[in-house]
């Protein structure tokens, strides 16, 4: 039985005799006018500051059990000791830290802060613009930092968010700090149950039921589009501030469509906070592991800058339309949208019963809005989005005739590419900036990781290399113990990365300690494709032998099998929701497949030759498959209808891929070429030609910010990437 707090007031009135601590022990607990203690009390613990000779420390003393308390907080400190995080605070537990009527009890003992908390620092600099458009670029930055480094506070809400003054020359600055880590989250932790979830005005709807590195995303987004919704009204913080919240609140997210909140800021005249908004409602209707990072949603071309917001797709913004409209839905809009419910709800319960290496499962959760109100519309009357291909575009065999960027140029003055002036929608502009050389042979398969755009690649020299981009350095190299790999995945937290090659087996590590975590026998020969589905922790696997499987990650148990494939299978797809799989073989056929039911919904045929890879748009509805009879075919995934063929311009392909953002589809194949395409559009961008050797991988950094290519030389070429 841990002391309340009228014991602790007590006791640390005579820091000499209760603290164990020589430091604290010289110190004096700092008192109010009266003489007594200042106190800041929570729900767990007490926290007192302490003024000692080496400073001013805040000690917490606890007054409810914690699960594994010394465990929690030896793992925090020695991650934070190799990961120093400046968002973060130095702090020492001392399991025997305070005596109180005879008995050591724990303490934590954290350097002090002097500031204020968020929502003291809003009232304050409520009407000062810049003030709080600092505060959301620090939340940025911030978010980024923690991500970088495999840290989830766990709790951010406006009374862990200290904005710390200090001096510099003269003038007071402001600094973010994040304090109490009670619920924080680092890889050492991924076993242990968490304590607590969260303010409730901070979290998704469906954090209860996880505890792991994507913790923050929902708390960071809601935060930072209330802090985007006082920068353009800072009146709202008088209507809608309520002493626990930055506007938003848990019926806002519990009821969407019954918020005047969510009503009042999507009508508004802010384009940059409608976006906000959107992806707010959006990530409310997805599992909390799967809300996007704040560093996707926004980014800032430079530190303090007007940041850019993630725009929302067509079919987004329609979909958003119907939740906050729902009240003027007719009776038999209502029952339609209802009884699609259920199978919904299915097929997201197969989603989240896969067990997790770094969380405890995800369940499905229901809001009074339907699930199925936000369901990609497949009305084949509805029109085509703007961002999405049209539904029946010419067939275009077009090459394009943008300047071409050789291989050879010297170093130093690297050649630069431009789309052509025709393009009407955005200029592309890739400067071929080095070449990264290490690997024997061909390079089989690169990705980049979504956490930090670090890009690792295979060869046939079986070795895994991580490479640094910016620099061209590379990082490590992967133990593969004689397994050879020519299919590699990140997962979508980028906490492991899987390959798959020889000897029919799946190998996995973890990013933390390159370990190899995940070593089982997948086929019963070669294994030409590995990747996760959707962003779950399930795998997906397929090889010589026609099958596709699908795996538990953290066991390799085996889930599901789904045949129909005659000969090899080359490379499978899996919608971002996890619902649909796409295959593509040599028995020249791309096939769609349904997860929940394991069926096959549609088999597409139009491919001469070998079908070698798959890729689909954001939004699941487009399939996009490249062969090796030249071309690059699209498909409407819902009537299972060829829409059109591009290609003809790089020679057999090897490889497609398609942006973060759905914009760009890009392809390379075996004449030394790599093609990019307005992808909205089906348009031709720009050709890369005279490549030193047949391109056999592509990929576009999660940034968008890098370009690279895979020779069967064994050489990558790295391009930067910019549009205009």
């Amino acid at each position: 039985m841990l002391p309340d707090n009228l014991a602790y007031f007590e006791t640390v009135q005579n820091p000499r005799n209760c603290f164990n601590d020589p430091d604290l022990q010289a110190g004096e607990v700092v008192t109010n006018s009266h003489g007594l203690p200042l106190a800041c009390t929570g729900n767990f613990a007490i926290v007192f500051r302490v003024t000692t000779p080496s400073g001013d420390w805040a000690v917490k003393c606890f007054t409810r059990d914690i699960p594994n308390l010394q465990q929690r907080y030896h793992a925090v400190s020695e991650h934070l000791r190799q990961r120093h995080c400046r968002f973060l605070l130095p702090f020492h537990y001392h399991q025997q830290g305070i005596r109180v009527r005879g008995t050591w009890y724990p303490i934590v003992k954290m350097q002090w802060v002097n500031g204020l908390t968020l929502r003291d620092f809003i009232d304050r600099f409520l009407e000062r613009k810049r003030y709080i458009e600092a505060i959301m670029y620090s939340l940025y930055a911030a978010s980024v930092d923690m991500r970088k480094k495999h840290i989830a506070h766990g709790d951010l809400q406006h009374g862990n968010i200290i904005i710390a003054n200090y001096q510099d020359k003269g003038k007071t600055g402001y600094v973010l700090r994040l304090v109490d880590y009670d619920g924080l989250w680092v890889p050492a932790l991924k076993k242990v149950i968490p304590s607590e979830y969260g303010h409730r005005n901070y979290q998704h709807p469906g954090r209860p039921k996880y505890y792991g590195p994507l913790a923050d995303h929902f708390s960071l987004l809601a935060i930072y589009t209330g802090l985007c919704a006082l920068r353009w009204n800072p009146q709202l913080w008088r209507e809608y501030n309520n002493g626990e919240n930055i506007l938003f609140t848990e019926k806002d997210y519990q009821q969407p469509e019954l918020s005047p909140l969510f009503q009042l800021l999507w009508r508004g005249s802010d384009d940059k906070l409608r976006h906000l908004i959107g992806h707010l409602v959006l990530s409310l209707y997805t599992y909390v592991d799967q809300v996007l990072p704040l560093s996707r949603v926004v980014r800032y071309p430079q530190p303090l800058a007007e940041p850019e917001v993630l725009p929302l797709e067509p079919h987004q913004l329609h979909l958003i339309e119907r939740v906050l409209n729902f009240n003027n839905f007719t009776r038999t809009d209502k029952s339609a949208l209802g009884s699609s419910r259920e199978v919904l709800s299915s097929s997201a319960s197969v989603v989240s019963s896969s067990a997790s290496p770094y969380h405890l499962s995800s369940s499905p959760y229901h809001l009074n809005t339907p699930l199925a109100a936000l369901r990609p519309l497949q009305d084949p009357t509805a029109s085509a989005s703007a961002s999405s291909p049209s539904a029946s575009p010419p067939l275009l065999t077009t090459t394009p005739s943008a300047a071409s960027a050789g291989s050879g140029s010297p170093p130093g003055s690297p050649p630069v590419v431009s789309s052509p002036q025709a393009n009407t929608h955005a200029r592309v502009t890739v400067r071929l900036r080095r070449t990264l050389l290490g690997h024997k042979g061909k390079v089989y398969a690169l990705t980049f990781s979504p956490a930090s755009s670090a890009l690792a690649s295979v060869g046939a020299d079986g070795i895994i290399r991580l490479w640094d981009p910016g620099s061209g350095r590379m990082l490590r190299h992967v133990d593969t113990s004689g397994f050879i790999a020519t299919s590699l995945a990140f997962s979508h937290d980028s906490l492991c990365l899987v390959g798959s090659g020889s000897k029919g087996t799946i190998q996995g590590w973890d990013t933390i300690d390159w370990k190899c975590s995940l070593l089982f026998q997948a086929h019963s020969a070669w294994v030409n494709h590995v990747s996760f589905l959707g962003q779950t922790h399930w795998l997906v696997s397929a090889g010589e032998d026609g099958l596709i499987k699908i795996w538990e990650s953290r066991t390799g148990q085996l889930v599901a099998t789904l045949t129909g494939h005659k000969g090899e299978i080359w490379s499978v797809a899996s919608t971002s929701d996890g619902r649909h799989l796409v295959s593509g073989g040599s028995d020249q056929t791309v096939r769609v497949w349904e997860i929940v039911t394991q069926r096959q919904v549609h088999r597409l045929e139009g491919h001469a030759d070998r079908v070698l890879s798959i890729a689909l748009s954001p939004n699941g509805r487009w399939v996009i498959s490249g062969s090796w009879d030249e071309t690059v075919r699209l498909w409407d995934i819902t009537s299972g209808q060829q829409v059109s063929a591009i290609g003809r311009d790089v020679g057999r392909v090897h490889n497609v891929t398609l942006s973060r953002n759905g914009q760009w589809l890009i392809y390379g194949g075996d004449r030394s070429k790599v093609a990019v395409w307005d992808f909205s559009s089906l348009t031709p961008v720009l050709l890369l030609e005279n490549l030193p050797a047949p391109v056999l991988g592509v990929a576009l950094s999660p940034d968008h910010r890098w370009l690279a290519a895979a020779g069967a030389d064994g050489s990558i070429l790295l391009w930067e990437w910019s549009t205009s």
